[in-house]
């Protein structure tokens, strides 16, 4: 219980939490912790405290066509060569199948370690899975992974064959015997979750992925987030659902500028930004580059270009955005604006490329661009959103409701703030 934290109001007026590291009496486990090579992951803190503020995640659609899938696919890693969509969302299913696991999971997961590259390279893990081979060679022998499960009279050993490759480096940067193993530690973390949570001091968490990516002991949740965004931005695509619009403002239903609600907010409206000197005029997506944005309503699009760095604007056509996203912009960078029913604004900043034009009509759930860092001198890829009415600027966590999260409910944004209001009594004082 955390009876000092108002997330409602926004404030924290206490020293923000940390997360608690889960505790076991159990049997001591017969095997030592797998884990990613020394400081090559840390926690971010970009993780709910309260665990139970996200939804049930929804249900796959079951026997998905190849087709299908690698259009979704394609969808969700962007650019990819003609035949890529196709052979990867064969490995996907083929090995799903084989192993008895999620396929929308499983691209899911590839997706956020790789952006579906498959020569990825990171200390942290190799190929389009990212896997780490050290983190898992001591289980394995004569091609079949050995670990165990608690049970009620202790911990039992299983074996899990995985025969059709060698579990070795080059291995990881081949994109079919990457998901392959991918499928099959996804499979491992099912039948060990929770069983090894407590034994290894993990923190709470929702889903058995976070022991793929982590190890045995869970540290963050941020990971698993991304990855059950990334499935739900997969799984509305196939289904070519509807975007949810439960946002609202006068007559307007509003839906998020990014899929897969409801979606993290990493800044909100009123944060310190350039040492206090002024407050963040909107709120920031948590996104990796490339994520399509899209029109919150229908509207028609008032502006389509580039903030320049002297403070004017340069209108763009179609095609004009990628040379202009590798120049030095002002800190808006690419961005669109759109003017919809009831004088209602709506911004989006620092994007990578432009899908629409100055006085296109767009409709509600339309891409109008993708996730990028122009106009950002330091800190990561996101989207920076903006509402505005009658010259003021509108609170879109207000407005959009249930679709986003605030950054008060998890650990990075209550520390952020509460350092942010230290820092401004402290200006006070002077």
């Amino acid at each position: 219980m955390l009876p000092s934290i108002h997330f409602s109001g926004l404030e924290a007026t206490a020293r923000p939490p940390s997360p608690k590291q889960l505790s076991s009496d159990g049997p001591k486990p017969p095997f030592r912790a797998r884990r990613r090579p020394t400081g090559t992951m840390k926690p971010n803190g970009m993780g709910l405290v309260d665990l139970s503020g996200w939804p049930k995640e929804p249900e796959s659609p079951v026997d998905p066509q190849l087709g299908r899938f690698a259009e979704s696919l394609k969808h969700l890693c962007g650019w990819m060569p003609a035949a890529r969509p196709t052979k990867y969302a064969a490995w996907i299913l083929g090995s799903a199948d084989e192993f008895k696991v999620d396929p929308f999971l499983l691209a899911a997961f590839v997706f956020d370690a790789s952006q579906c590259r498959p020569k990825h390279k990171a200390k942290s893990g190799l190929g389009v899975a990212g896997l780490s081979v050290p983190m898992h060679l001591n289980f394995i022998k004569d091609r079949t992974y050995s670990y165990w499960v608690r049970e009620t009279s202790g911990w039992k050993p299983r074996k899990l064959s995985i025969g059709r490759y060698l579990f070795y480096e080059a291995a990881m940067l081949r994109a079919e015997s990457s998901i392959y193993f991918a499928a099959a530690l996804i499979r491992i973390s099912m039948e060990q979750c929770p069983h090894n949570d407590g034994a290894f001091g993990s923190v709470h968490h929702r889903h058995p992925i976070s022991h793929v990516v982590w190890g045995d002991r869970v540290r963050g949740t941020d990971a698993e987030d991304r990855i059950l965004i990334a499935r739900r931005r997969l799984i509305r695509h196939y289904l070519n659902s509807d975007p949810v619009a439960t946002g609202r403002f006068r007559s307007l239903n509003l839906t998020s500028p990014l899929a897969g609600v409801p979606r993290k907010i990493t800044s909100k409206m009123g944060d310190d930004r350039d040492g206090g000197r002024r407050r963040h005029r909107g709120i920031d997506f948590a996104s990796p580059r490339g994520e399509w944005v899209r029109s919150v309503a229908d509207g028609v699009v008032v502006l389509s270009g580039a903030a320049l760095s002297d403070g004017g604007f340069k209108s763009l056509g179609k095609g004009e955005a990628p040379r202009w996203a590798k120049r030095r912009l002002g800190a808006a960078g690419l961005y669109v604006k759109i003017r919809h029913a009831d004088g209602l604004l709506s911004l989006y900043m620092h994007l990578d490329d432009l899908r629409v034009v100055r006085g296109q009509k767009v409709a509600r759930g339309q891409i109008i661009g993708t996730v990028g860092r122009t106009g950002i001198r330091a800190s990561q890829a996101h989207l920076h959103f903006e509402l505005r009415h009658d010259g003021r600027h509108q609170d879109p966590l207000e407005l959009l409701g249930d679709l986003v999260i605030s950054p008060m409910r998890t650990y990075r944004g209550l520390r952020i703030d509460y350092e942010q209001r230290r820092e401004r009594r402290r200006r006070r004082r002077r």
